[in-house]
């Protein structure tokens, strides 16, 4: 059971760290087209990779 919630988070890590990185390489218009700011990138990809 520890060792499959590693795995979950592992995971969800990876998939938190392409989607930051995804929209980090942006620019503030592209951004803006989707609702965003830079400093909204981190939380909008953590709740990405949460679901």
């Amino acid at each position: 059971m520890f060792l499959a919630a590693i795995l979950r988070f592992a995971r969800t890590y990876m998939k938190y760290r392409s989607t930051f990185a995804a929209l980090a390489e942006l620019d503030e218009r592209r951004l803006n087209d989707i609702g965003l700011t830079r400093g909204q990138i981190a939380n909008a990809a953590w709740t990405t990779a949460r679901h």
